[in-house]
């Protein structure tokens, strides 16, 4: 057994074989730092829950934002195609107009062209001369219509050639200065050349295109009149047959424009 001296004043304590120390150290109170932890983490979590309140603020800004300009943009494209249905409409209406000042004018185009007609396979090129088409032209009068000396006292204006299928044989429209010698070779050509149907040459009058295309149209049904035995002809825009009056209702697309015609075949009694 071992006994320790103590200090003068101190009291002596004496420590058996079977005793330990019963001495543990001082512990700090858990709930201080619990605390502190829960206040850090709660600040954070409301921070983070600020941010996001921020975030969803400012997306639903620009949101709100992207639909306004959404709905502008469908604004404008209804503008737009009101706009154009309305142009659309403005354009289809002067084409109307358009189309009715055309038939209008028709009639002052083919008085302007009473004195031309048009020579088809008489030999020459788009770029021939005009005095070289003039003196060809007066030697077709004057052999081959034979009209002789006759030719030569015809006044022509103006020959010249345009663009034919035939590129060897270009169309010639000639202007003459009266129109008694346009009927005296249109008289000539029905006699000589329509009695051949195996000759290259052909003379017709020159019409606008309208006329011409609506001539080629009766035409066609002149054809079947006069196959069924019935007299048929056509005189400037119209079909005349001794068969029973017939209306008929044609229309012509001519580029952009609708030309609506009442084409009448008469009855000659």
């Amino acid at each position: 057994m071992h006994s320790q001296a103590s200090a003068p004043g101190s009291t002596k304590v004496t420590l058996g074989p079977n005793m330990h120390h019963n001495h543990q150290e001082p512990r700090v109170p858990t709930n201080i730092t619990d605390t502190s932890m829960g206040q850090t983490n709660e600040s954070d979590m409301f921070s983070f829950l600020r941010s996001m309140r921020s975030d969803l603020v400012n997306q639903n800004d620009r949101v709100s934002f992207d639909i306004i300009n959404m709905d502008s943009v469908l604004l404008t494209v209804n503008e737009l195609k009101s706009d154009y249905q309305q142009l659309k409409q403005d354009n289809f209406s002067l084409q109307n107009e358009l189309s009715k000042m055309k038939i209008k004018l028709d009639p002052y185009k083919n008085s302007s062209r009473r004195n031309n007609l048009r020579f088809n396979g008489i030999s020459g090129r788009i770029n021939e001369q005009w005095s070289v088409t003039e003196e060809k032209l007066r030697n077709f009068l004057r052999t081959t219509l034979n009209l002789g000396e006759q030719a030569d006292l015809i006044d022509i204006d103006r020959a010249h050639r345009v663009k034919s299928n035939n590129a060897s044989s270009c169309t010639i429209i000639a202007r003459f200065v009266r129109f008694k010698d346009c009927q005296i070779i249109l008289d000539k050509a029905n006699s000589i050349l329509r009695s051949d149907r195996s000759s290259q040459f052909s003379v017709n009058q020159d019409f606008s295109d309208r006329v011409k295309h609506h001539r080629k149209i009766l035409g066609e049904r002149m054809m079947r009149e006069r196959n069924n035995k019935h007299y048929a002809s056509i005189r400037y825009d119209k079909a005349y047959t001794t068969n029973l009056i017939r209306h008929f209702r044609f229309m012509s697309c001519r580029g952009t424009s609708v030309d609506y015609l009442n084409i009448i075949i008469m009855l000659i009694y």
